[in-house]
């Protein structure tokens, strides 16, 4: 049982030091952004706004990104 809880707790810490944070999502969308890699920009914005749902820049960034692929669903008319 030891083991066990020893083994969980480990892969729980080593799961969270490798999780990436919400500004490295945002700087790797940045990046593929200047790239034209619109759509994967756009995924990564999404990773960083769902980790952190008030960073204002992804939102603006994502919306850029998918003005760039002439991608308005949900936009407000």
């Amino acid at each position: 049982m030891k083991k066990t809880i020893v083994l969980l707790f480990t892969l729980a810490i080593s799961i969270i030091c490798y999780s990436q944070t919400s500004q490295e999502y945002f700087e790797k969308g940045n990046s593929k952004f200047k790239l034209k890699d619109y759509s994967g920009a756009i995924s990564d914005y999404n990773n960083a706004i769902e980790i952190n749902p008030k960073y204002d820049e992804a939102f603006y960034n994502r919306g850029n990104a998918k003005k760039n692929l002439k991608d308005f669903k949900g936009a407000i008319d």
